[in-house]
C-alpha cells in the first residue's frame, strides 16, 4: 500500500510526499520528512507501514501531533483520509491505489526532490523557494524557518562585536604596560 501526504498549510505552496515505508518526521536532517520549523521537534513523529496499514506515532514532541484535530498520545492507525498536523504544519493524507511500476528499475525513474524555505509568521513576506532535482529514493521536503536563520545570524554578529571589543581592550592594556 502507498499513501500520499500533501502539505496544505495556507502559507505554503502545496507539496507532496509519497509514503511507501516508515517515514521519520522532524527538524533533524536525518529525518525522512524534514520540517525546519521552530515548533517541530527534532524527531517529532513516525509513520510506520505495517501489514495492517499505516500507523502514526508522536515521539513525545513538544507541540504535539494531531489527527483530524485530535492530539494523539499513542500509535494511531490511519485509514488514509485524515488531516495530519505536526505543531502548526497541516497535511492531508490519502491512500493511493496500488499500481504496477512504470519502469522495471525504480532507480532510473526521476522523482522531484522538493526543498521549501518558508516563511516568517507575517504573511506580507511570503516567498517560499522550491527547487527540484533528481532523487533515486524518495522525496524529502525541507521547510526552513527564516526567522530562526535570521536570529542565528544576529547572534553570530553580536559574538563577533564582543570579540573585537575584548581584543581591543586587551591590546590597550598590553600597550599601556609596555609604554
Amino acid at each position: 500500500m502507498k499513501w500520499n501526504l500533501t502539505l496544505i498549510s495556507e502559507e505554503l505552496p502545496e507539496q507532496n510526499t509519497k509514503i511507501q515505508q516508515d517515514v521519520l518526521v522532524g527538524r533533524h536532517e536525518g529525518c525522512d520528512l524534514v520540517l525546519q520549523d521552530a515548533k517541530v521537534s527534532r524527531k517529532h513523529a513516525i509513520f510506520s507501514v505495517k501489514k495492517t496499514g499505516l500507523w502514526l506515532e508522536d515521539l513525545q514532541s513538544s507541540n504535539g501531533t494531531y489527527v483530524n484535530g485530535e492530539k494523539i498520545e499513542v500509535a494511531t492507525q490511519l485509514n488514509g483520509d485524515e488531516k495530519i498536523q505536526f505543531a502548526e504544519l497541516v497535511f492531508q493524507l490519502e491512500q493511493l491505489e496500488d499500481q504496477v511500476a512504470e519502469t522495471e528499475n525504480p532507480e532510473q525513474s526521476p522523482q522531484a526532490t522538493q526543498t521549501v524555505e518558508p516563511l516568517p509568521a507575517d504573511a506580507s513576506s511570503l516567498q517560499p523557494k522550491v527547487t527540484e532535482g533528481k532523487d533515486t529514493s524518495q522525496s524529502k521536503v525541507v521547510i526552513e524557518d527564516k526567522d530562526t536563520i535570521s536570529q542565528t545570524g544576529k547572534k553570530n554578529n553580536l559574538q563577533m562585536v564582543v570579540f573585537v571589543v575584548i581584543a581591543f581592550i586587551i591590546a590597550m592594556v598590553v600597550w599601556a604596560l609596555f609604554k
